[in-house]
């Protein structure tokens, strides 16, 4: 008859605890497994009581069994040393395998970043970086003429830039969904976060099973978009009143009213923004990230 010894303490229990994870072993010693030859490793492995691949421990929320191994105990032929290795859940998995979540038609999401150098105008308050140089003697002779020189300014900044993947099973062929959303931004607000601030960069996919797919989708997110920004300043626009006179004094006319576009705090200039990438309501997908 089997005999089952729940957490023998033999000095091979341990328990180890990190930043939101935690490890336990547990060894269980099983006497007198059936069986013949390696069969009498898996059933020992087996034996009815001990906790299976997946089982939650007993006392741990969100601990669960991952893996179990039998080994003959030296100098017997029956008896085995059953060892237990618990491990946390991963994040937000809800105890939920892989092949779980996307059969229940739910979506794998993992996000992380990179590094990218990009190029600034402003400082980290919107202020413009802006030289001033005044003069206020030349030669060091009194009475010179004061001269000023303003000079506008980039600075070469490290961003990060947050990247996701989701995957999900679909039934629709894999090669229009990848068509459609490659190089797409989002049209509409999707994630929590504005139109177009999500660059879907592609997307992968492989046979589920006979009627669907699994896809992959790869994203990137930019806070002030994807689109091609640039600036203009009033001396390079020409302003013409209704009969085509040009308007003297048009630098103190409002740029937000002579070209459409996002204003920046730059004294006498106008940004725009192009859009360079199609643009697709990603809220068509069923999922966010």
């Amino acid at each position: 008859m089997v005999d089952v010894i729940y957490d023998a303490l033999d000095g091979t229990n341990s328990a180890s605890i990190g930043q939101g994870s935690v490890r336990i072993t547990r060894t269980i010693i099983v006497r007198e497994a059936s069986g013949e030859g390696q069969n009498r490793a898996y059933n020992a492995a087996t034996s009815s009581g001990i906790p299976r691949v997946g089982d939650l421990h007993t006392h741990l929320p969100g601990v669960r069994v991952d893996s179990v191994s039998a080994t003959l105990i030296p100098g017997t032929e029956r008896d085995y040393k059953v060892t237990l290795t618990y491990n946390t859940e991963p994040e937000g998995s809800a105890g939920q395998s892989d092949a779980e979540v996307l059969e229940s038609g739910g979506v794998i999401v993992r996000f992380d970043g990179t590094t990218y150098t990009d190029t600034t105008s402003v400082d980290i308050n919107g202020n413009v970086l802006l030289v001033d140089v005044t003069v206020s003697s030349v030669g060091g002779l009194s009475g010179s003429t004061i001269s000023v020189t303003r000079r506008y300014e980039t600075a070469s900044i490290d961003k990060t830039l947050i990247r996701a993947t989701a995957e999900k099973l679909f039934t629709q062929h894999p090669l229009d969904l990848i068509d459609l959303y490659s190089n797409a931004v989002n049209l509409t607000s999707w994630s929590g976060r504005p139109d177009r601030t999500w660059l879907c960069n592609g997307a992968s996919a492989s046979k589920y099973d006979d009627t669907r797919w699994k896809v992959t989708f790869r994203f990137s997110y930019k806070p002030d978009g994807w689109g091609v920004k640039g600036k203009i300043h009033s001396s390079d626009l020409e302003v013409l009143n209704d009969s085509g006179t040009t308007i003297v004094g048009y630098e103190q006319t409002p740029l937000s009213f002579l070209v459409g576009g996002t204003s920046r705090n730059e004294p006498g200039y106008l940004g725009f923004t192009y859009d360079v990438y199609h643009l697709i309501d990603f809220n068509a997908l069923g999922f966010s990230l």
